[in-house]
């Protein structure tokens, strides 16, 4: 029998879109969708301790303009003491590497690992299909980070199938600019514009959500501009505002993201893939 811990570290990773179509709206007014997600290096840390009252508390460093009762940490650990029946207390020290606004599932991930925190801190026991049909009312990408790797992602994005990959040591440039984009709002213009065609990738990493984004946010239209002049080959994540590029060689990824960085103002990441959404560290 394993030793109960009042503690645990998680890094809670990121993701990016291997090319993402649209495929209509639904009756509850989301969106049916076709996606590779891939989990990728740039993680958020999440620090989960047991109090000795029935409280939950969050902090977040650096401090981002969404309330406690708003964060999707919160949401989840509410959820699964609801459905759980335990009201033990907990105190969680959020610390925010991934960019908000940027397309690439930080608040997802963040609701995911904490699911996975709490349910091995308060030795819950539930099993994966529970865990999922928690993440799910949270979100629709949450269910992908309880996974991780490499899936394709259908219905709201939570139907998913594992996709074998062998480019492990590929580098992943995450170009993130100075502004945040709203996914609903992204989703909402994409609804105002002319239906396009609904074949699966029918050129590499497409992402039927740029073309929305580009028209809602002008800031973005010019960032992808002037990104093109610096790497040809650059892909929007989600509903934006990163793009990202792939390389193979370190040194390659390090001069681009200089260049960018100067060039744009933007902050640029290297990363890897990764095969899990989450790791636990202690």
């Amino acid at each position: 029998m394993s030793e109960r811990v009042d503690s645990l570290q998680i890094e809670a990773y990121a993701k990016i879109n291997l090319g993402l179509k649209v495929l209509g709206r639904r009756p509850d007014g989301f969106h049916n969708i076709d996606t590779i997600f891939q989990s990728i290096s740039l993680a958020d840390q999440l620090q989960l301790k047991l109090r000795q009252d029935d409280q939950l508390l969050l902090s977040v460093n650096p401090a981002i303009n969404i309330s406690a009762e708003e964060n999707l940490v919160i949401k989840a650990a509410q959820l699964l003491r609801e459905k759980s029946g335990v009201q033990q207390g907990v105190s969680i020290q959020l610390t925010k590497n991934i960019p908000i606004g940027a397309g690439l599932g930080g608040g997802s991930t963040d609701a995911a690992a904490t699911l996975v925190g709490l349910n091995r801190l308060l030795n819950l026991k539930l099993k994966q299909d529970e865990l999922k049909g928690l993440a799910i009312e949270l979100g629709s990408d949450v269910p992908f980070f309880l996974e991780g790797g490499r899936c394709r992602g259908q219905g709201r994005g939570e139907s998913l199938t594992k996709v074998p990959y062998r480019t492990k040591a590929s580098r992943v440039i995450l170009f993130s600019p100075p502004f945040a984009l709203s996914t609903k709002d992204v989703y909402s213009t994409l609804d105002s514009l002319e239906p396009r065609d609904s074949n699966f990738m029918s050129s590499e990493y497409e992402n039927d959500l740029e073309h929305a984004a580009l028209k809602l946010s002008p800031e973005l239209a010019d960032f992808s501009k002037r990104l093109s002049a610096i790497c040809l080959s650059t892909w929007m994540s989600g509903s934006g505002a990163s793009y990202f590029t792939i390389v193979k060689d370190a040194w390659q990824a390090l001069a681009i993201s200089k260049q960018a960085e100067n060039a744009l103002g933007c902050k640029c990441y290297i990363c890897k893939f990764t095969e899990k959404g989450y790791r636990i560290i202690s």
